[in-house]
């Protein structure tokens, strides 16, 4: 049995606002009575886990006729937990098991054999085991334009099994596409689930993060790490380095400064002829021979 986990709180925002994550469920349940307003259903269910143990919640459906009491199956449902509710908002993902095979006579022949609930998802892995083995899947799921978008938290494990002894849970914050059966469910509500598939898609954005109330708990994903490792060790290089003869020098109070460069000459007289091989020409006319 897991730890109790904080139960998550629904979570409102605009109708504009979408989120990379679901959550939804295909299994067989039994539909009881409940109450219709506007064509919209909100019915008593009862749902049986991998153990055969029924676990009461809640079905949600658009339809003009009010549905009979009796056995059901529905596929991709929209999942809530906290209480567990499902939203069919197609009539055609919700089908009406006949009473000859919906296993109300055991001994019939042609009953239909009992389904397995299962679960599929995308949401982010939170609260891991250290032993990676155990951890809590939450994000936001959308159910109608009534209730809009809400947030579901459930119980990831791996089933007592040789085959899932190398497997193990991706790290924390990530953003994880899960499948899998229930198997139960906690104390406090909570739905747990034995894992089939489970692949690891990234990091999680940080605005879902901050949505699910973990933008505090976020990990610093190792690009952004890298790059401030390198800023660190850029404004190190920076650091002016003293020559141990300067230092030595100034303890003594020399100065080392270059030395003054020649000035040119602008105006005046050149007094010495240039060095070049040629022979400077003379003043001195050449006398003709008489």
């Amino acid at each position: 049995m897991p730890p109790p986990p904080s139960t998550p709180t629904n979570f409102s925002t605009s109708k504009t606002s979408k989120w990379t994550t679901h959550l939804s469920i295909t299994t067989d349940l039994i539909i009881g009575t409940g109450t219709s307003i506007n064509c919209v259903h909100t019915l008593e269910a009862t749902l049986y886990d991998l153990e055969n143990k029924g676990h009461s919640g809640i079905v949600n459906l658009w339809s003009r006729d009010i549905p009979a009491q009796g056995a059901y199956i529905i596929t991709n449902a929209s999942l809530a937990t906290h209480p567990m509710r499902c939203f069919v908002s197609d009539p055609l993902a919700i089908r009406h098991i006949p009473a000859e095979v919906d296993g109300s006579n055991p001994t019939a022949p042609s009953s239909l054999t009992e389904g397995v609930p299962f679960v599929s998802g995308t949401g982010v892995l939170t609260e891991v085991d250290p032993t990676r083995k155990k951890a809590f899947l939450i994000g936001h799921v959308y159910l109608n334009k009534v209730h809009g978008w809400t947030t579901f938290k459930i119980f990831l494990t791996f089933e007592d099994h040789v085959r899932f002894n190398p497997w193990l849970m991706p790290a924390a914050n990530s953003l994880c596409n899960i499948e899998g059966v229930v198997s139960g469910k906690a104390e406090d509500g909570t739905m747990e689930i034995y894992l089939r598939r489970i692949s690891a898609l990234g990091q999680a954005p940080s605005d879902l993060l901050q949505s699910l109330g973990m933008g505090q708990q976020a990990q610093t994903s190792h690009r952004a790490s890298r790059l401030k490792e390198l800023r660190e060790a850029g404004s190190k290089r920076h650091i002016p380095v003293i020559d141990k003869d300067e230092s030595l020098m100034a303890e003594a109070g020399v100065t080392s400064e270059p030395p003054n460069a020649p000035k040119a000459v602008k105006h005046g007289i050149v007094t010495q002829p240039p060095n070049s091989p040629s022979p400077a020409p003379g003043t001195r006319k050449r006398g003709r021979a008489e």
